[in-house]
């Protein structure tokens, strides 16, 4: 039985919210056997079933990230956080993608609040940066997130030229 035959078998038996997350799942099988553009085509087939879902950009960006498109994965990452604002894997990722392209404040920025309690009264952040928000990292903070980084650059077993940003 191919994934075609139970996608067609599931899509004449599911309502279209979970044809987004098969499509998801399917997605994710792809993207797990190094089939990229599969996986990219289920991402946004769930994104078209569902497009107020946070998931579907999550998944996109992820795969982007994984294949070095670094830009390409803040993007979605923003989507899905325009859909999910407190999404915490969002911030934490687009504040690591930030670091990775040496934007240290911004970082800070996405990590203070991807790593910060979410209470009712937060207000709805901002997806872009700004400057009067990031300008608020102290410069020991800046230290230690260097000294850490630096840290686990050495520790890696890969040579960082296999680790590029597009």
């Amino acid at each position: 039985l191919s994934y075609k035959a139970l996608l067609h078998t599931k899509a004449n038996s599911l309502r279209q919210r979970s044809l987004a997350d098969l499509h998801l799942e399917l997605g994710h099988v792809c993207f797990l056997l190094d089939d990229t553009s599969q996986a990219r085509t289920h991402f946004e087939t769930a994104q078209s079933y569902r497009p107020q879902a946070y998931q579907p950009f999550v998944r996109l960006a992820q795969l982007d990230a994984s294949l070095g498109h670094i830009e390409q994965a803040k993007t979605y990452f923003k989507n899905a956080l325009f859909f999910n604002n407190t999404h915490k894997l969002s911030l934490i990722s687009i504040g690591s993608l930030c670091f990775a392209q040496g934007n240290i404040e911004e970082g800070f920025f996405y990590w203070n609040r991807g790593f910060q309690r979410q209470t009712h009264n937060d207000a709805v952040i901002r997806v872009s940066s700004t400057t009067s928000s990031v300008s608020r990292v102290s410069l020991n903070e800046k230290l230690h997130l260097a000294e850490w980084m630096t840290t686990r650059l050495m520790s890696m077993d890969a040579p960082l030229a296999s680790f590029s940003i597009d």
